[in-house]
């Protein structure tokens, strides 16, 4: 047998034994994620589970087993992880601080810009009012076009105008021009990779700028925070950092990057906020009918912190060492994990060169003389 060394390998090893493993009573979800084994960070199979026992007690059908393999002879570990009761709104988010409620305010309006995590708004079929985040600005590849990047259930409807910052007395800035809410898994991952009624969760809109003056109404930089110690007090600045390159997603890379990759984001209700990538395509929901997944699952830096909340769906998630664009975030979900020990708040986003080829749209870095 050989040792699985790459995501590509531990999800064509899922694919194999998703049938003995959803018979496993207790099991949850699965997900792609590194395994420490002998101090050596191993590709392996998470399997979470609502309760987390000792084998002895366990009927031996319901223990997982250690090592799973595939006929093509490729195996990886499991790690078993408990995520425990679904417990919304149980553990409130942390308080912001005041550098954190200042950048706040600039994002729903205070600003005399657009950029990343600025507040979006729209009114709903139902006449309710809706608020979300802007991701990133995006020029379309096939007219030119500059528009903006955030989650579909933001915009909700390809014709429905976005406002800065609410939704029925402020300025429209955006037209929706194209939005994807899932995809098969065959289109996500691959026909290697492809289970039967299987879908991946994209939740991505691509909104075309009306009526925005590029020159000076918008910003291409991302607004964050920097600490720094001033006479033995940490104090934090707003500060613009500009994007880095976009990040490559690649199944085969032997680093598993982007797992255990720190990360940072901003957005209308958390502000800025710094996390950490701990699995990718971890299974929201399963059952006879459908399978949903999503590609990352983002844990909090700190588990007293929530990485984002109510509004902020559709901020772009960078990395943290070099503001890569990585992530569109779309959601989360409470739970208690293995990765943090307590109970928090744990976000997920799709993959934002996925969102971008679906889109057909390439993330502007800068200002360009056509638009």
């Amino acid at each position: 047998m050989t040792d699985a060394s790459t995501i590509n390998h531990v999800l064509r090893i899922r694919r194999h034994c998703t049938p003995a493993i959803r018979a496993i009573r207790g099991v949850v979800a699965t997900a792609v994620g590194l395994k420490d084994v002998a101090g050596t960070a191993k590709p392996a199979l998470f399997v979470f589970v609502d309760a987390k026992l000792n084998a002895r007690w366990l009927h031996a059908d319901d223990v997982v087993p250690p090592i799973l393999a595939e006929p093509g002879g490729l195996e990886c570990p499991t790690d078993v992880i408990e995520v425990g009761p679904d417990m919304a709104a149980a553990y409130p988010p942390g308080r912001l601080s005041g550098a954190n409620l200042a950048l706040r305010g600039d994002l729903r309006g205070g600003y005399d810009q657009l950029s990343a995590g600025s507040q979006l708004g729209f009114v709903d079929a139902s006449g309710g009012r809706q608020a979300g985040s802007l991701a990133t600005f995006a020029y379309d590849r096939q007219t030119d076009e500059l528009g903006l990047i955030t989650n579909a259930h933001v915009g909700e409807f390809v014709g429905n105008a976005l406002a800065h910052p609410e939704s029925d007395s402020h300025r429209r800035i955006a037209e929706v021009t194209k939005l994807f809410t899932l995809v098969s898994s065959a289109t996500r991952f691959g026909a290697d990779h492809a289970r039967d009624r299987e879908f991946a969760k994209v939740d991505a809109m691509f909104a075309t700028l009306r009526g925005v003056d590029v020159a000076t109404e918008i910003t291409f930089e991302v607004p964050i925070l920097v600490d720094e110690s001033v006479d033995g007090t940490i104090v934090s600045t707003i500060v613009n950092q500009p994007l880095g390159a976009r990040f490559a997603l690649d199944l085969d890379d032997p680093s598993c990057a982007p797992l255990r990759e720190d990360v940072v984001a901003v957005g209308r209700t958390r502000s800025f906020q710094r996390g950490r990538i701990e699995c990718f395509a971890y299974e929201l929901a399963y059952g006879p009918h459908a399978t949903l997944v999503t590609d990352y699952v983002i844990a909090p830096a700190n588990p007293d912190e929530y990485f984002s909340d109510a509004g902020d769906s559709g901020k772009l998630v960078v990395t943290e060492s070099d503001f890569r664009p990585i992530a569109l975030l779309w959601g989360g979900k409470q739970m208690r994990t293995d990765f943090t020990q307590e109970l928090v708040d744990h976000s997920f986003a799709t993959d934002i060169g996925f969102v971008c080829d679906l889109l057909d749209v390439e993330i502007a870095g800068t200002p360009r003389a056509t638009q």
